[in-house]
């Protein structure tokens, strides 16, 4: 997986098309039920379209919404014990929240009938969608195609997601 050129999704043993509706009035996925999120890890410092358009792409194909989580952390200027600033917090996440909505702006329009949620949430991306993968569909991640004579690797976040992930975990490549 670390060297396929193609996206893999892996998905759990014991997983079932029913596992991505979501649960009917007895409670249970059918697939009469709607699909559950697709879930997009979103690397604001360098979003690839290729990634972005493979889970606009599997949101449309389900009928499913799309949520795009990006993790982000305060600047490394504040260090351990240093008083917060809470309208410096404040003005910081409305910029991430502004660059989110910049980065998928085009998307949105190529794919109009998707509903798209943004969140921008403080701390490690691989964490919260460890957590947003137990309401998804799938959850969609890039892995950067790294040409090394040692061999492949997947980054934190890829990792957190294929260790942890509750939902079938699609893995792009890209440049």
């Amino acid at each position: 997986m670390a060297r396929s050129p193609r996206p893999v999704v892996l998905v759990r043993a014991g997983e079932s098309a029913a596992d991505e509706q979501r649960p009917d009035a007895t409670g249970t996925g059918s697939t009469a039920s709607p699909h559950r999120d697709v879930v997009l890890g979103l690397d604001l410092e360098d979003p690839e379209d290729t990634v972005i358009g493979f889970a606009f792409e599997a949101a449309r194909r389900r009928a499913a919404d799309l949520r795009v989580v990006h993790g982000w952390s305060l600047p490394a200027v504040y260090g351990y014990g240093a008083a917060m600033d809470a309208g410096l917090n404040d003005e910081l996440a409305e910029q991430v929240r502004h660059r989110l909505g910049d980065v998928l702006r085009p998307w949105k329009d190529k794919y109009p009938g998707v509903e798209v949620r943004e969140q921008a949430v403080v701390g490690g991306a691989g964490r919260h969608l460890v957590h947003a993968s137990r309401d998804a569909a799938l959850v969609v991640v890039g892995r950067k195609n790294r040409r090394s004579p040692v061999g492949g690797r997947i980054g934190p976040v890829t990792h957190a997601a294929l260790q942890h992930a509750s939902a079938p975990v699609a893995v792009v490549p890209h440049d």
